[in-house]
């Protein structure tokens, strides 16, 4: 180190990327005498290193001059890699190297020729000429050029096959340039320049500005279908990536089942991000590998219990660290977000709110006025707008001038009066504009009357040959983007013929590559393609696509189970769909999307609605319904209202095919249901069930103890709200001993946590605060060895209400920081709700009642009526308005009553009588005092013999 510089000496065991790279890179390049094994054995080495630009975000000149040589070195080493790898046959190794040569200059053809000869040479045809696609795409789009005549002739040889009698084409001569479109077109129609946008795309580009300064910005570009919304955004990303951002697109899809969060799938697949996820810290990559095809989802873990929604925050963070790479601004776009699923949304709002100073711009387009909307994105753009500012475009069509110029662009000769008339029977939407001249480019049939757009787009499809329609129709029974070998496997035709067909469509512009992945060049196109099947060729293509994705996945089906499913159901192989969306239900499980695994379990009960009963049907409605009861619980909790009737038709279903742990699983589930409604009578008579099925199952069963331990834990807790004190310790104990510590309920909480803390409340009660306090210290201890977040909070919210019983305030209030950290980290509510009114009650101040307030009226809202008494009784106790006082105590009688939740009756009767006048205060203290004998709450019943004691002299008090 010097005054002025800073010297890395390369002494210690700390790893870096550049240096590794670097001393791998310069052994593969050293001419070796013993043959390729060098280059390969370091190349690989040099290849898996290299982790990007050097230092991204800075713009110094030793640092371009740097980046710069790393980046051709990288090149080099590449083009010798796969060339090496290539001669040893190391297929992947050699299109790997390949590939990243490429992505470091996407604008050298030699390197997408090498990659297409290595793709071919692989036997990857289809894949080779979905490089051809991207290198010609890439070339007009950035220099306004076609491929050269060596690339051109190198496509040519790709579907110069046998294309069998019916193909349509003529092969055009090698060098022979693509066609441009109609006749008279001038370029392909469908790439015309942007046209009246300057003022949206000024505005656009002020908030990437904003963002390349510092900071998360939101846009939402909306407008009717063919208005422009893609050619703007795409001009937009077109211009951060040239400016040095990391730029990620993604698209959803109308009509499908998608998995959640399947455009974070499309944004990690680009290339500018799939760099970054390769030198992700581990702990983050082990996130976001749940979701990568092949990386580990848990798909197929335990079913029985909920799922462990607490670890959803970390999930998300690995998600967001994956999407925002250090010292670049990162562009999201998300293309057709009115048919986004929910857990990408929600992904959304977290990153949003996640390190706001680190630059990220998302853009979003919708379609406006689309009734097969899901109405996801209307809630969330609501929320958006509470939280942060979001900047809304909303597109109008062209005005007449404009309209002029993007003709003047496809036609040079047209005269103003074509233009005005275009304008007038188009209304300015582009798409309109350019198919009416693609469908007649010498606008010969041009009339008053406005055109059909379903027409023309139907029209475009009507010149394809036999080869070329067969394709269209298959590609739009998809539903979605493919990759190529999809239409190879599932067609009729010879591979040849496919390709040479997708090729004609590619140039046609009907069809588009990106990322390997062909797609209509408009949603709109594909939907017109289906429309035109009868159903009986719809049937036929689902099914031969079904087998199609069968055989491609033969290995793995989880990246193409929620496709597969619908594509099953579609054909009418309705066993064999339902297989799937249960399985894609697990999966959306897996990453913690509740809401879309409750969808898929919903689709899996109407396709099975429609099959003849028997026992086969039963058990597979059954597999759905706990699935569904498990996806509902985490995301809406124990109180709603489908959760219930999904449980009871579980157990009826459970008992009718004698499944003992289905069917407790179920009881144990709608006990909890209806407890935490408030229905306690009814979850008593639920327990008493349960614990009977489980003491008649025996022992045989291996999870004999955990069932009756889930039965006892029951018990418990419904016997303690109905005044059973006694009775309800020895159940807690039972509930307790019978589970490991492993174990957990089919509620989602730990036994030995759950019923420990919750038992330190009958202790309490029964007099002994000593032991109360012992068992809810001991029920967080386990909670944290647990290390179990979900545990952890049901164990600080019972030692919170512990510690308001004894009251201990100092541990009180740490406790409910605790939870209220804890609740905000993982998404908990109903527990975060018990710390908001224990933390309200402890501060003992006008906010803190506030703070009361709102948390039973949540609690309210969510229809969780247990322990309503003792809520209201608290807030009464901090309440300075006698009126509302009084209030509070009748409603809480009321409760107590209505519910049968009467353990802290006794205490709410005690504050009312102090509110009496002495002769009725007596009365009602005399009536506490014998509820609490019945339910032998000892400390209840002396603190209500106190107050009689000094009740004797009540009549000398002036009346309240």
């Amino acid at each position: 180190m010097s005054g002025t510089d800073l010297t890395w000496t390369g002494e210690g065991d700390v790893v870096v990327d550049l240096v590794e790279h670097l001393t791998a890179r310069d052994r593969a390049l050293v001419p070796a005498t013993d043959g390729p094994g060098t280059l390969l054995e370091h190349g690989e080495l040099a290849l898996a290193a290299y982790g990007g630009d050097l230092l991204p975000g800075l713009y110094d000149e030793w640092v371009l001059a740097q980046r710069a040589s790393l980046v051709e070195g990288a090149r080099e080493l590449c083009g010798a890699l796969a060339v090496a790898a290539g001669a040893a046959q190391r297929w992947d190794l050699a299109v790997r190297a390949a590939r990243r040569r490429v992505a470091l200059d996407p604008l050298d053809e030699t390197a997408h020729r090498d990659l297409m000869r290595l793709q071919s040479a692989q036997g990857d045809r289809a894949g080779a000429l979905s490089t051809y696609h991207r290198c010609a795409d890439v070339l007009e789009e950035q220099l306004g050029v076609a491929p050269d005549p060596a690339t051109r002739e190198l496509r040519d040889t790709l579907v110069s096959g046998d294309r069998g009698s019916s193909a349509q084409t003529a092969p055009r001569s090698a060098g022979s340039p693509a066609p441009a479109g109609p006749v008279g077109l001038v370029g392909p129609v469908g790439l015309v320049g942007l046209v009246g946008r300057d003022e949206d795309l000024a505005w656009l580009e002020r908030a990437l500005d904003d963002v390349e300064r510092g900071g998360v910005r939101t846009v939402l570009v909306s407008g009717e279908p063919g208005v422009g919304k893609t050619r703007l955004v795409a001009e937009l990303a077109h211009r951060a990536t040239a400016d040095g951002a990391c730029v990620a697109l993604a698209q959803c899809y109308a009509g499908l089942d998608p998995m959640p969060l399947a455009p974070v799938v499309q944004w990690l697949g680009e290339p500018a991000l799939e760099r970054w996820l390769e030198a992700l810290p581990a702990r983050w990559r082990d996130e976001v590998d749940r979701l990568l095809p092949g990386g580990g989802a848990a798909a197929g873990g335990d079913t029985r219990g909920v799922v462990d929604t607490w670890r959803r925050h970390h999930f998300f963070r690995g998600l967001a660290e994956a999407l925002r790479p250090p010292g670049r601004a990162v562009v999201l776009v998300l293309e057709n977000a009115q048919w986004c699923d929910l857990e990408t949304l929600d992904l959304l709002g977290f990153l949003r709110s996640l390190e706001p100073h680190r630059p990220l711009l998302l853009v979003l387009t919708a379609r406006s006025g689309d009734p097969t909307a899901d109405r996801a994105l209307d809630g969330w753009v609501r929320r958006a707008r509470a939280v942060a500012p979001l900047r809304e475009l909303a597109l109008r069509p062209l005005p007449p001038a404009a309209s002029a110029d993007l003709l003047c662009q496809l036609c040079p000769l047209a005269g103003d009066e074509q233009a005005r008339l275009l304008h007038d029977v188009t209304g300015g939407f582009p798409l309109h504009l350019v198919e009416a001249v693609r469908r007649d480019p010498g606008l010969a049939r041009l009339h008053a009357a406005s055109p059909d757009l379903a027409a023309l787009l139907r029209g475009r499809f009507d010149d394809l040959g036999p080869d070329c329609r067969a394709v269209v129709e298959l590609a739009s029974a998809v539903g979605r983007d493919f990759p190529l070998d999809l239409l190879r496997v599932s067609c009729e035709l010879s591979a040849e013929a496919v390709v040479s067909a997708v090729d004609e469509l590619w140039r046609l512009r009907i069809l588009s590559v990106h990322r390997e992945r062909y797609d209509f060049s408009h949603d709109l196109l594909r939907r017109a393609a289906y429309e035109q099947l009868t159903p009986a060729a719809r049937w036929l293509l689902h099914r031969r696509l079904a087998a199609g994705l069968e055989e491609l996945h033969a290995g793995d089906l989880d990246p193409v189970a929620d496709l597969l499913a619908d594509q099953y159901a579609r054909a009418g192989s309705t066993q064999r769909a339902c297989e799937l969306y249960q399985r894609a239900a697990l999966l959306a499980d897996s990453v913690f999307a509740h809401a879309d695994a409750a969808r898929l379990h919903r689709r899996t009960l109407r396709l099975l609605a429609d099959l003849p009963t028997g026992p086969g049907r039963d058990r597979r409605e059954l597999q759905a319904l706990s699935g569904l009861a498990r996806a509902l619980n985490a995301s809406r909790g124990y109180s709603d209202p489908e959760l219930a009737a999904t449980l009871t038709r579980a157990v009826d279903l459970g008992e009718r095919a004698g499944l003992v742990g289905a069917t407790m699983d179920a009881l144990v589930g709608l006990w909890a249901a209806r407890f935490v409604q408030g229905d306690i009578p009814r979850a008593h008579a639920i327990a008493l069930r349960a614990l009977a099925l489980s003491e008649a199952a025996g022992d045989a069963d291996p999870t004999a103890d955990l069932l009756r331990s889930q039965a006892h834990f029951a018990c418990a807790g419904s016997l303690l709200s109905l005044g059973g004190a006694a009775d309800s310790l020895q159940h807690f104990d039972r509930a307790t001993t019978l589970a490991a510590d492993e174990a957990s309920l089919s509620i989602g909480s730990h036994p030995t946590v759950h019923a420990h803390a919750w038992s330190a409340h009958a202790h309490w009660l029964r007099g002994d605060p000593g032991t109360a306090r012992r068992h809810a210290e001991e029920a967080v201890e386990r909670a944290r060895a647990l290390a179990h977040p979900y545990s952890l909070a049901i164990a600080l919210g019972y030692a919170a209400l512990t510690q308001q019983l004894l009251d201990d305030t100092a541990r009180l209030a740490a406790s409910t920081d605790e939870l209220a950290a804890l609740s905000r980290r993982h998404g908990f509510a109903y527990y975060a709700d018990w710390g908001e009114v224990l933390a309200g009650w402890s501060a003992d101040s006008s906010a803190g009642t506030a703070r009361m307030e709102h948390a039973v009226a949540r609690l309210r809202r969510a229809g969780a009526f247990t322990r309503m008494p003792y809520w209201l009784e608290l807030l009464a106790q901090r309440t300075t308005d006698p009126v509302r006082v009084v209030a509070l105590l009748d409603a809480a009688t009321v409760s107590a009553r209505t519910h049968h939740d009467v353990w802290w009756l006794p205490e709410v009767l005690r504050r009312r009588a102090a509110l009496l006048p002495p002769a009725a205060a007596t009365a009602t203290l005399e009536q506490a005092a014998a509820l609490a004998r019945d339910h032998g709450s000892v400390t209840l019943l002396r603190r209500c013999c106190d107050d009689l004691d000094t009740g004797r002299t009540l009549a000398e008090r002036p009346a309240p």
